[in-house]
């Protein structure tokens, strides 16, 4: 098409546009997104009209920017027209109380998502969510319920054992809660049923 296809910007016109990881973002991306946020104004691939947006920006990151700027990797001039309303929200390991809530989340939409029932939970397992750091955060989380219910068998029950071994191993290596012992004989019943 000569008049160039609808890029995400123009797409999210008169709403908001959601950038993730913008601390990845390349500097010559930054650039042209500055470009765009300063003279609210987009040009599509292939042609020569300014098209006028108006785009609220919500930008995330876990990278510290202000390092990144030091270092080069990150344009100043952007931070500063990003960071008008800034957001510090914690690591999870520093806000342990959502791990409930996120959880019981994830089980119902992984549930329905995979057709599987869910039962409950046995008490290790909360154990186990709270005493692991969860240096990968909430996406960490939502890949372990993932995983556990993905390997729950019928009886729905979640257990130790549906754990992913780098999370049992870690909290093991880390704070001897569970004897490697108890974490076998959870297996063998988990194979066993």
């Amino acid at each position: 098409d000569p008049k160039g296809k609808i890029g995400k910007l123009e797409f999210a016109n008169s709403g908001t546009l959601f950038l993730d990881e913008i601390g990845d973002m390349p500097l010559y991306l930054q650039a042209k997104l500055l470009r765009v946020l300063e003279q609210k104004e987009v040009v599509r691939l292939g042609s020569n009209k300014p098209i006028s947006v108006d785009v609220r920006v919500i930008a995330a990151t876990n990278k510290n920017l202000e390092k990144l700027i030091e270092e080069g990797t990150f344009r100043e001039d952007l931070y500063y027209r990003l960071n008008v309303l800034p957001l510090n929200i914690p690591p999870l390991r520093e806000r342990k109380e959502d791990i409930r809530i996120l959880t019981d989340h994830f089980v119902s939409k992984y549930a329905t998502l995979f057709k599987k029932r869910v039962m409950g939970f046995d008490n290790d397992v909360w154990d186990f969510l709270y005493k692991y750091d969860w240096p990968g955060n909430v996406r960490e989380l939502e890949n372990t319920v993932e995983y556990m219910i993905n390997m729950l068998d019928q009886n729905g029950i979640i257990s130790v054992s549906l754990i992913p071994q780098k999370v049992r191993m870690d909290i093991n290596k880390h704070n001897d809660l569970f004897p490697l012992k108890k974490i076998e004989i959870d297996l063998i019943k988990h194979a066993l049923d």
